[in-house]
């Protein structure tokens, strides 16, 4: 077992837009972790919503007043309106394009008090393993007997609070350009169903339809076609502090939001191989986020909003 030894926060990169609340919890975790880098990046007002360039520049003004500790501060702050897949992902290239290596956290993921060492000490033990692609901070489903390690090897990426370097986000795609469908079962060679959705899904993002504008399905694409593996935690650090459920084609995630933070011991030992089984829990994930609602559930789900049935 190693010795425990203290490392520095890494560089935090704060993606935030208009939500003031759920901005003043989640800084806070950020100042008492005090990074000597913090970048700021915020995506710009929508013309047609009222009011909105007002709570944009209250999240901009409470960030910038609130940093009293000494560190360098980089913002990116738009005038105009990117969406969620543009902003977000072109903010991690700016980052990336300063900094080789940190952490990334959006407004509604609030850190648990050991995230930051865990982030710190991870992204360090697997600076140079390019198999470690992405460093998870949420967990869902956490396997059974990992013994001594602190965390497993797995596929997807998690973005409730997420870390990795230069490196690997080299790899990433926000419009899909080299997607191609027949590599999508060579990833899943065992489950043609999940491998089927994953390219429905991958398709709607292309095209843009409705639940689709975001940038994260893109990234976990990136990670697993060039075969890398993201890094989970045992336990739950980070806690999704938003109260909209997802807009994606998916499962509603309204019952994880808000989920228990949990804590890790002083010394981490992380993984060095990966556990077979852990197919099983990347297919239990898949089921629950990702796997298509059937038909008449989702008929089902939408009467019930609509008449409150």
């Amino acid at each position: 077992m190693k010795q425990f030894i203290k490392l520095s926060t890494p560089p935090v990169l704060f993606v935030v837009f208009n939500r003031i609340d759920t901005v003043k919890r989640t800084f806070e975790a950020i100042r008492q972790a005090a990074p000597a880098q913090l970048f700021v990046a915020a995506d710009g007002p929508r013309d047609f919503v009222p009011q909105e360039q007002e709570k944009c520049q209250a999240v901009r003004d409470y960030i910038l007043n609130n940093i009293n500790w000494e560190c360098e501060v980089k913002t990116r702050f738009l005038e105009k309106n990117l969406g969620c897949r543009k902003a977000v992902s072109n903010a991690v290239d700016w980052f990336f394009s300063e900094v080789e290596e940190g952490v990334i956290l959006e407004d509604d993921c609030l850190a648990g008090e050991d995230f930051f060492r865990y982030a710190a000490e991870a992204l360090a033990f697997y600076r140079n393993d390019t198999r470690v692609m992405h460093i998870n901070g949420s967990t869902f489903f956490a396997p059974e007997n990992t013994g001594e390690e602190c965390s497993y090897f797995y596929r997807y990426a998690h973005i409730w609070g997420w870390a990795s370097w230069r490196r690997a986000w080299k790899f990433y795609d926000a419009d899909l350009k080299n997607f191609d469908p027949r590599k999508t079962y060579e990833i899943f060679p065992d489950d043609r169903n999940q491998a089927a959705r994953w390219n429905e899904i991958l398709k709607n993002v292309i095209a843009e339809k409705p639940g689709f504008n975001t940038w994260d399905f893109q990234w976990t694409y990136a990670v697993m076609i060039n075969h890398g593996y993201c890094l989970m935690p045992v336990v739950n650090l980070i806690s999704n502090i938003g109260t909209e459920q997802s807009t994606h084609d998916m499962q509603s995630v309204s019952n994880v939001l808000r989920q228990n933070i949990g804590h890790l011991p002083e010394n981490l030992v992380f993984p060095t191989s990966r556990e077979t089984d852990i197919c099983l829990l990347e297919g239990k994930v898949f089921n629950f986020f990702w796997k298509k609602t059937p038909f008449l559930q989702r008929i089902y789900a939408y009467l019930k909003s609509k008449f409150k049935i």
